[in-house]
């Protein structure tokens, strides 16, 4: 006989339980009944009440059990399951409540949003979604936000829902996370739905913007295919004479857009940069981490073909001797043989451990217990949007084929599911060598001719340039030369 802890863990028996609990005629034997429900599975006592008869007595008793259970973040499932208790009762100011009255979130109370997220269905996601968007800290829950796996239907109240997060977000400066929400719940063509108005008064409006929104902006016009009406050099010079110009990230941005659209030595850019890197400069160390920064955003890229950014770090002695031996201009060439990051100047070496991602948890192993694969690759990726850390994935990979105890085609299936970015470095005889813009790598990103049946050389629409910004997804991986392998979209 299957004792009731068995069946309250057990969705098979569950709506057994409900109807159970409905046929209870005493109120005595209803109350013993939900609570022992209770003890175990609070989520499944809420759905048994709040499908039943009103008895106020006995769903005054849950709600308590439900707000107890929610606040026990370190207990994981027990309070994701008391959240989702108090969503069953439409209690969503208490779990407002709850999250505002914490001074500071940590690991386990983003944890158990990831697993409330999981679980959701499409309207109790919303209603999520509404109630932190009212949120004073809204800006440490982002990654819980992409954790929901269903998809977002577009009708007149998701929209209104959609507009308020979206607008919050973006007047918080988080555009580049939107544009990975964008992507993650195929958005893009749903802006002027969403927004109720032409996309060309979005794009106006986003331009008005922080860096944030202009990096939005010009994923919008990438998405939309509206480069012809919105061309890059645009958003390059919006960027560097606004108010905002001459910070770092108004010119990480402005170097990324224009190395992907081939477009250099342009006046203002190079005023921004060189006036960003001399400014305040009261030591060597600080003059180096400004050059160092830049760099992994693409000044080399930049300064190969952009004379006034090349003479001024060549004339810089300390520069000049910081970047190699060899001048700005050999970095460029490929190995024809082993293609490495070494000779590619847009990346700084650095050992790589999922533990500098996933710095808040206790130990490695629990990753495994507290994310699944997909929401990990989330949170990976996540943490590329702004500033990001000098990671590489083909290092986590192999490490997560340890941690989850797994194989390479499983986690690139993962992987296969986030649309990449990248930039074309080289053409050779099987396929072209990529540099990933969307994360980092040790070595170049491989695409194999034979795997994208248009890219041939007989067709004039599908020959790739050198510096061309593509979109891809990556579908492989070697172990033996740690080459990542993708797919173009």
């Amino acid at each position: 006989m299957i004792n009731l802890i068995e069946k309250c863990d057990n969705p098979v028996y569950h709506q057994s339980i409900k109807f159970y609990f409905h046929r209870l005629e005493s109120e005595e034997k209803k109350i013993n009944f939900i609570n022992e429900v209770a003890s175990i599975n609070i989520l499944l006592a809420s759905q048994c009440i709040m499908s039943d008869k009103l008895n106020e007595n006995i769903e005054e008793q849950i709600k308590e059990l439900a707000i107890k259970d929610a606040r026990s973040f370190h207990s994981g499932s027990k309070s994701s399951n008391g959240l989702l208790a108090l969503a069953e009762f439409e209690l969503y100011d208490i779990i407002l409540l709850i999250f505002n009255s914490i001074e500071k979130l940590d690991k386990f109370h983003i944890s158990v949003l990831n697993q409330v997220f999981y679980q959701a269905d499409k309207n109790t996601y919303l209603k999520f979604l509404e109630t932190f968007t009212n949120s004073k800290k809204i800006g440490t829950l982002l990654s819980t936000f992409i954790s929901y796996k269903g998809d977002i239907h577009i009708d007149n109240h998701s929209k209104i829902i959609l507009y308020n997060f979206i607008s919050k977000l973006i007047k918080e400066d988080y555009g580049g996370f939107l544009i990975l929400y964008f992507d993650k719940y195929s958005l893009w063509d749903k802006v002027e739905i969403i927004f109720n108005t032409k996309v060309d008064n979005i794009i106006s409006k986003l331009l008005n913007g922080n860096v944030g929104s202009v990096r939005l902006a010009f994923n919008l016009v990438i998405n939309l295919n509206l480069s012809s009406k919105y061309p890059p050099i645009n958003f390059i010079e919006r960027l560097t004479i606004s108010k905002f110009g001459n910070t770092k990230k108004a010119i990480a941005l402005a170097l990324q857009i224009a190395n992907a659209n081939s477009i250099y030595n342009c006046s203002s850019l190079n005023k921004n940069i060189i006036q960003w890197i001399e400014r305040k400069n009261n030591n060597f160390k600080m003059l180096f981490k400004k050059f160092n920064y830049l760099k992994k955003k693409g000044l080399m890229l930049y300064a190969k073909l952009s004379p006034e950014i090349n003479d001024y770090l060549l004339s810089n002695e300390l520069l000049a001797a910081n970047i190699s031996h060899q001048s700005i201009r050999e970095l460029s060439k490929i190995d024809n043989e082993f293609i490495k990051y070494e000779i590619n100047p847009l990346l700084v070496s650095e050992k790589f451990d999922i533990q500098k991602i996933f710095k808040e948890e206790e130990g490695y192993l629990a990753i495994k217990s507290k994310y699944s694969q997909e929401i990990f690759w989330s949170k990976v990726f996540d943490y590329y949007l702004d500033d990001p850390l000098e990671i590489y994935i083909d290092n986590i990979i192999p490490q997560v084929k340890s941690l989850y105890n797994t194989d390479y085609k499983t986690i690139c299936a993962h992987l296969s599911l986030f649309k990449q970015k990248g930039i074309i470095q080289a053409k050779k005889e099987f396929g072209y060598y990529i540099f990933p813009i969307t994360f980092k790598a040790s070595n170049l990103c491989f695409m194999h001719i034979s795997l994208n049946g248009v890219l041939v050389d007989n067709n004039p629409k599908a020959i790739l340039s050198d510096y061309q910004e593509i979109e891809f997804k990556i579908v492989g991986f070697n172990e033996n030369t740690k080459r990542i392998n993708v797919y173009l979209i």
